[in-house]
């Protein structure tokens, strides 16, 4: 009975610190989850900027009339 005691007192007594570990690690993954959406959302604006880019420079090159360069361009695109 007295270790059962003793085990509970033990117990009672490192909850609030494994609470506390689980408090930091957790928001540690989300300051990691945040940082990775903020770098995502950066590289997926600059592949978009890209491709918009690339699709002015393939409507110039159509309007005066290289067509083969233009094509070249519409395969990146399409391969992008």
């Amino acid at each position: 009975m007295q270790a059962l005691h003793l085990l509970v007192v033990v117990i009672a007594g490192i909850a609030p610190f494994l609470v506390l570990i689980n408090f930091f690690a957790i928001s540690s993954l989300l300051r990691k989850a945040n940082r990775f959406e903020r770098v995502l959302a950066k590289y997926e604006n600059r592949e978009r900027t890209r491709l918009q880019n690339d699709t002015m420079e393939a409507l110039s090159l159509l309007q005066s009339g290289k067509t083969d360069e233009a094509r070249r361009i519409a395969e990146k695109i399409a391969t992008s």
